[in-house]
């Protein structure tokens, strides 16, 4: 059971810190909409647009180290299987 937790909050902290580098590596807050500009077609003029998109920040990326760290200690409290 020890050596499966530790295996979890491993693959828990690596995918986690892979998704977050794939979706941009935020260094800002988690964003739920994203914004662009675009051109007035008429007037030649600049306006925002939101999008929803999900850009995941470091508050993500520390949530999920949390938990893999939790995961960890809780893995400390079981016995190692003797040999």
């Amino acid at each position: 059971m020890r050596r499966y937790l530790f295996f979890t909050s491993a693959l828990l902290a690596l995918g986690t810190t892979t998704f977050w580098a794939l979706k941009g590596a935020h260094t800002g807050w988690s964003q739920t909409s994203v914004k662009t500009e675009q051109l007035d077609d008429i007037t030649g003029l600049s306006f925002p647009v939101y999008q929803d998109k999900f850009v995941p920040g470091v508050d993500f990326l520390l949530a999920a180290f949390v938990v893999a760290g939790l995961l960890a200690v809780v893995a400390l409290f079981f016995r190692k299987k003797p040999l």
